[in-house]
């Protein structure tokens, strides 16, 4: 039915995060070799859109959720992917990278604004997101590709604007 979004992404009080690619290739220390992916800040294929059923915007926000650089268990056994960079990083891709990111700025705007409550801490992060020309290939934001558009934290933080056509 064109609706992809599903629970928990489309409650009432969640502040869902769709992803977008961080960056176009990485190196694999163990394997030597370059991993390529795609466009860096081209939005994933892998992000549920909206409406919700009863036509609510989600994605809420985009964080960056492809080729994300986190550190790594040495406990797994995973060492011959090309996801594994060297012993202590990995590079991780999915919403599941995307939703700590938002969740980790939403925990920095809420440490700055203690009295904020959790409708404040959302519109903060919604009014402060930016648009490039990925998030606005499916129409005027909000839109239920790319929510209110990509997650700005330093502007969240600061009320100072930044110039993303530098890395885009």
């Amino acid at each position: 039915n064109g609706y992809t979004t599903n629970i928990p992404s489309h409650a009432f009080s969640v502040l869902s995060s769709g992803a977008y690619n961080i960056r176009s290739c990485y190196v694999n220390k163990r394997q030597n070799k370059v991993v390529y992916g795609y466009q860096p800040c081209q939005l994933t294929y892998f992000t549920s859109h909206g409406p919700t059923l009863d036509g609510r915007i989600k994605p809420d926000i985009l964080s960056p959720g492809e080729n994300v650089l986190t550190p790594r268990s040495r406990m797994d056994d995973f060492l011959d992917h090309e996801f594994i960079i060297d012993t202590d990083i990995q590079a991780f891709s999915g919403t599941s990278a995307a939703s700590p990111i938002t969740a980790g700025v939403a925990a920095m705007i809420w440490e700055k604004y203690p009295d904020f409550i959790r409708d404040s801490v959302i519109n903060r992060i919604k009014s402060t997101a930016y648009a490039d020309d990925y998030a606005l290939l499916d129409g005027p934001l909000p839109n239920n590709v790319s929510g209110w558009g990509k997650i700005d934290a330093f502007r969240a933080l600061s009320g100072e604007v930044t110039d993303y056509s530098l890395f885009c």
